[in-house]
């Protein structure tokens, strides 16, 4: 089994590293700090893809296309919560959407099931698009280079 964990922020790569070493120990482990590096490695004969949104500021969905192009399975895991980003994740058809605020049960069923959930969001994003179902501000008040990221 291959997986790639692909996180900008060193802590949470190690963590995310142990957490799959610990589920399956037998795999072959790939972490990429670069976005762009990991586009390059990323292949069919990835079994699993984890990837964080946020690289430098800027959010960037092109691991989650090129996993969908591949049939990767993909799970988002980020700090980063709009849920106009969640929708377009899940449109892309990652298999989760998980946010570092929410709940390490969530994060370690999503990575256990990734081969049989879809369209998964850990309970902190579910309560937050819950929250957001009466008016989404947050699409109203998102940033023009925020709005490009959406239209790629």
């Amino acid at each position: 089994m291959k997986i790639v964990l692909v996180e900008d922020q060193t802590l949470a790569l190690q963590f995310m590293f142990q957490l799959c070493h610990q589920l399956y120990p037998s795999a072959h482990i790939e972490l990429f700090t670069a976005h762009d590096v990991a586009l390059k490695s990323l292949d069919h004969s990835t079994d699993l893809l984890i990837t964080d949104l946020d690289f430098d500021g800027v959010k960037r969905f092109a691991l989650v296309e090129l996993a969908l192009e591949l049939k990767v399975p993909c799970i988002v895991y980020t700090g980063f919560y709009k849920p106009i980003f969640v929708r377009k994740a899940l449109e892309l058809q990652a298999r989760g959407f998980i946010s570092k605020m929410g709940k390490i049960e969530d994060l370690v069923f999503a990575i256990e099931s990734f081969n049989t959930i879809s369209a998964y969001t850990c309970s902190y994003v579910r309560n937050q698009l819950e929250t957001n179902l009466k008016l989404d501000v947050q699409e109203l008040i998102l940033s023009p280079s925020e709005h490009k990221i959406l239209a790629v």
